[in-house]
Parts: C-alpha cells; sequence; structure tokens
C-alpha cells in the first residue's frame, strides 16, 4: 500500500512533523478534542510507517502518564534529567559503537562509519552544509544520496564539528533545564524535548 508523505517528499519526514505536533495537543482544553486530535495524528503516523516517529510518540505518551500519576515535583524534576540525559547519551554512544557493522540498523552503521570518519579529519568546525549533498564525499562513498546523518549526533558532528557540538550541548542544556523547571506546571515542554530527544537517535529532529 502508498505511504502517507503528505507534501513531503518522504514518509519518514511526514512522520517526524507529526510526532513533533502531539505535545501541543495537551493544551486543549477539551478533553474529547484532544483525544480526537491523538487519534487522528496517530493513525497519520502509523500510516506513514515511520518507526522511529511511532515509537517516539509511544515514549511521549508514556511518560505524560508517568507526570501525572507522580505527585512529587522533585521526583518529576529527577525523572525529567534522568531520561533526557540517557537519551542523549543513547544518540551519542550508539553510532560510535555500530559503526563497526555496516548493516545494523537499516545500514546506518555504515552511514555513521564514513560520517564520523570525515568528521575525525575536521574535527574542530567539520566538513560544511554541503557534506550532506548529491555531490558530496560521502554520496560517492555509500554509492547514494542521503540527506543527513540519520543520528542528530553524527549530522551536527559531520557539518559543523566541535564547535556546534558544543553550542548543540548548551542549547540542549537550556530545554532541559526548562522541561525540569515547568514540569510542576505544565508537562508539554518535557514531552516536547524528550520526542525530540528519541527521534534524534535515528533522524535529524
Amino acid at each position: 500500500p502508498d505511504l502517507l508523505a503528505g507534501m513531503y517528499s518522504y514518509n519518514n519526514l511526514l512522520g517526524l512533523a507529526l510526532v513533533m505536533t502531539l505535545p501541543a495537543l495537551l493544551v486543549l482544553r477539551r478533553f474529547v478534542w484532544a483525544v480526537a486530535a491523538i487519534v487522528t495524528i496517530g493513525v497519520a503516523i502509523v500510516w506513514t510507517s515511520s518507526r522511529t516517529s511511532a515509537l517516539a510518540a509511544a515514549a511521549g505518551v508514556a511518560a505524560v502518564a508517568i507526570m501525572y500519576v507522580v505527585k512529587s515535583v522533585r521526583v518529576r524534576q529527577w525523572l525529567v534529567i534522568t531520561s533526557l540525559t540517557t537519551l542523549l547519551i543513547i544518540t551519542v554512544a550508539l553510532p560510535l559503537t555500530s559503526t563497526g557493522n555496516g548493516d545494523s540498523f537499516s545500514a546506518r552503521g555504515e552511514l555513521w562509519g564514513f560520517a564520523l570518519g570525515d568528521f575525525a579529519k575536521s574535527p574542530v568546525l567539520g566538513l560544511g552544509r554541503d557534506y550532506f549533498s548529491p555531490e558530496s564525499v560521502l554520496t560517492h562513498q555509500l554509492g547514494h544520496f542521503v540527506s543527513h546523518g540519520h543520528n542528530f549526533f553524527v549530522t551536527v558532528a559531520a557539518v559543523s564539528g566541535a564547535v556546534g557540538l558544543a553550542l548543540t550541548l548548551i542549547v540542549l542544556a537550556v530545554l532541559f533545564f526548562i522541561s525540569a523547571r515547568t514540569i510542576s506546571i505544565t508537562p508539554v515542554p518535557f514531552a516536547l524535548v524528550l520526542i525530540m530527544m528519541f527521534t534524534a537517535i535515528f533522524e535529524t529532529p
């Protein structure tokens, strides 16, 4: 059957866009509207056949449910920081430990190996925004074009090097802090950042 791609050229892109909208539904005042919107977007995500988006959606729903069950603000904040930090560690560690097997994670291992190898040649500033382009060195190495590193860490490292990684880490630290600081009021920022970090493992949100 045809997969849902919408206005995007690839079904995974629509899946990522849809899953990132889920936290916004928590601000809907009427429960019926929220449920209807969640079901509609859920069906659309399944239709895109984006496994990363589907898993991220499930993780987001589970995380929000846990936050409603846990009453202690301190425990909530601890859970927020722990879960987001864990996802960040996985995002960085997975490609570093999977480059030896090119077939791992739907052939992402091969991509990660080439990208991190090229990053090592220009570790400070990276290889620039054209690294993921049809005429790039990476395209010739893989034998086909990829638009990103299929991992947030790999994409940032290859494109902007250690400088980009440092700046990204600062931004993420701010987002983690905001998520923990606001969790006693609303789970929306936490849900959004958690879904973003979950998709960052295999995509570039």
